[in-house]
């Protein structure tokens, strides 16, 4: 497959991530898109006279310029190309509607790891805050758990800190290409993480850092994770757009009350409230609504027992047993099977006690 239609397909005017994955889906590759006639094109939804243009010269045409040049510097810098279609594609926010179909990653960590959380919280998070972010991140290093957030000033930034000092993987979500860091004063803790996670953007490398792009990386910071944790928020910012839209995805959001008072727990304590956030005190109430009630090396390994057990049902039981936890999307995949099968026999096991179910849809082993 291309990667120069890959790249080349995220610069088109008017085509935007939910689109792009429309068209891929449907013929299968970047490639098989720009080979499609303007008639052929036209006739899909979503595509009219005006967007049919982008595919023609010389828009087309100037597209692939700026993807062979992209390209050229993705590779000089080492950078991963993660695209919508690549098995190397993040899982998680592959479910996610809105994703973006092109992530540039630089890092040594599996961004599919077992178990992720996104922290976030305010930029002018207060010492009370931070600490309960250290604490919080302390908590969690039993668990091993990857550690996303947005290398913002703040509670992003702590996060990322506590987790490094917790010897946790860590990734940075950026609202900018991986060849500037903003702030510029999180340049050292950014080359840290490449080295103990890593760097994500959907832009591209010398992309700036423009006010609009940083909603955007909050999608792909809820998406990554399995539940979202707000550590202090006012009640406007990013923190709780994150949470919005982590709740939209039907993952896990978790706030902390704080202080009654305090400016900076009005979000936190507004989204407990309208039960958009359960409420946590530290990080065993995390482990408790995921599921994480066994440390990593005391997880259960080796085969799924028999008993009376059919073969699918040993089958799916293995998958969990193997995953630790697993959510059902995930598990469908892996599995194989019919929706309507795959619940069936989950409920079979769920029954006989063998799994059980946990917050954000999915099961985990529990004998």
């Amino acid at each position: 497959m291309s990667r120069l239609h890959q790249l080349a397909l995220t610069l088109l005017p008017g085509i935007g991530p939910v689109l792009a994955r429309k068209l891929l889906d449907h013929y299968g590759s970047g490639e098989a898109v720009f080979r499609e006639s303007a008639k052929d094109l036209v006739r899909l939804p979503g595509i009219g006279e005006k967007l049919v243009r982008s595919f023609m010269p010389p828009v087309f045409t100037d597209a692939l310029k700026q993807a062979e040049a992209e390209l050229k510097i993705a590779e000089k810098a080492g950078t991963r190309l993660l695209f919508y279609l690549d098995k190397s594609y993040p899982r998680r926010l592959k479910h996610c509607h809105d994703a973006p179909v092109l992530l540039f990653f630089r890092g040594n960590t599996n961004i599919d790891h077992p178990r992720v959380v996104s922290i976030v919280g305010s930029r002018r998070a207060t010492p009370y805050g931070n600490m309960l972010c250290e604490t919080l991140v302390e908590g969690l290093r039993p668990y091993d758990p990857l550690i996303i957030s947005g290398l913002a000033y703040g509670i992003d930034v702590t996060a990322h800190r506590a987790a490094l000092k917790n010897k946790l993987a860590t990734i940075g979500v950026l609202g900018h290409g991986l060849n500037r860091i903003y702030p510029a004063a999180h340049s050292r803790i950014s080359r840290d993480m490449e080295q103990e996670g890593g760097l994500l953007s959907e832009f591209f490398h010398d992309f700036p850092a423009l006010p609009e792009n940083f909603p955007k990386r909050n999608r792909i910071v809820a998406g990554l994770s399995d539940a979202t944790i707000v550590v202090e928020a006012n009640e406007k910012g990013g923190a709780l757009i994150t949470a919005d839209i982590a709740s939209s995805y039907d993952r896990e959001v978790f706030a902390f009350p704080g202080r009654l008072r305090d400016e900076n727990s009005r979000g936190c304590l507004r989204i407990i409230r309208d039960h958009k956030a359960q409420l946590i005190t530290g990080a065993a109430d995390v482990a408790w609504y995921l599921g994480w009630d066994k440390k990593p090396d005391q997880e259960p390994s080796g085969n799924a027992p028999s008993g009376n057990l059919t073969e699918e049902e040993r089958k799916v039981l293995q998958i969990i047993i193997e995953s630790g936890s697993i959510l059902i999307d995930d598990l469908r995949i892996r599995a194989d099977f019919s929706q309507e099968s795959l619940f069936f026999i989950l409920l079979q096991l769920e029954m006989h006690g063998f799994i059980s179910n946990i917050p954000g849809k999915g099961y985990v082993y529990c004998k």
